[in-house]
């Protein structure tokens, strides 16, 4: 990236900046007397440090009108096709961007876990059914989760815990979805997204697909569209893991759940 005269009106001689700006649009540049080594200044190391202390920083407000926004979620290099007019028309039209490098697995899992906490968790409880469904068509029958077995033809009462299904994510309990706490249904739900996509096959298509038949159950229905940024999201990190983008590839994100 060219380091061009300084836009920030610092009158320092020697300097280095990064920032975001309004538009939630990474930006950095040096003073004339280092532009030579800008690159390894602000190395893609520095930046990608930078938007995880975004990330992670408690700066972003969320808006206490209980409406959750919609978020953009398409690599930088498709920002050609962002629909500006459905971005401005929002509920929340306040909402920074932020860049995640598509190779950064964990701070996109942060991403997913805010996103479904923003998701609004009656809403959570209901889409993880669904997902449930998909992975294990007849668990209720297989992994039953009150415990209760017929072995050799009599009917025993064991461990909810033993009876959980092997792909089950450590640390949950082995609950139905609405017994979860909050936490541990959005640990299910980040799982099931991430986690199974090589032991059982699961890809944003297939989950798309299983919640169709429950999505008039979502409620204010305006939280599909957000819903669908996180399926845009995972969608991009699929085709790195995939290997049909590159590593240099960032996904656009909305800074507001990080």
């Amino acid at each position: 990236m060219s380091i061009q005269a300084p836009r920030s009106g610092l009158r320092f001689r020697h300097f280095a900046l990064i920032y975001l700006n309004e538009r939630g649009e990474l930006g950095f540049e040096t003073s004339p007397s280092i532009a030579s080594s800008s690159d390894g200044i602000l190395s893609p190391e520095i930046r990608e440090r930078f938007l995880q202390a975004v990330a992670l920083s408690n700066s972003v407000r969320m808006p206490n009108d209980g409406h959750a926004p919609s978020q953009s979620a398409l690599v930088s290099s498709e920002r050609k096709d962002i629909n500006h007019g459905t971005v401005a028309s929002t509920l929340l039209d306040h909402s920074e961007q932020l860049e995640i490098p598509v190779y950064n697995s964990k701070m996109l899992r942060l991403y997913y876990e805010k996103a479904f906490e923003a998701l609004q968790q009656t809403n959570c409880r209901v889409l993880a059914k669904a997902y449930i469904k998909l992975v294990e068509p007849r668990k209720q029958v297989n992994f039953p989760y009150n415990g209760r077995r017929v072995i050799s033809g009599l009917s025993r009462q064991l461990d909810p815990e033993e009876t959980k299904p092997g792909w089950w994510p450590t640390g949950v309990p082995h609950r139905e979805p609405d017994h979860l706490l909050k936490p541990e249904r959005i640990r299910l739900l980040v799982h099931i997204l991430c986690d199974l996509r090589e032991s059982h096959g699961m890809s944003v298509q297939k989950l798309w697909e299983a919640d169709q038949a429950i999505r008039y159950q979502f409620d204010p229905s305006e939280r599909l569209r957000l819903l669908d940024e996180i399926y845009r999201v995972r969608r991009q990190e699929e085709k790195f893991l995939n290997e049909e983008i590159g590593q240099h590839c960032r996904i656009s994100s909305m800074a507001y759940c990080l």
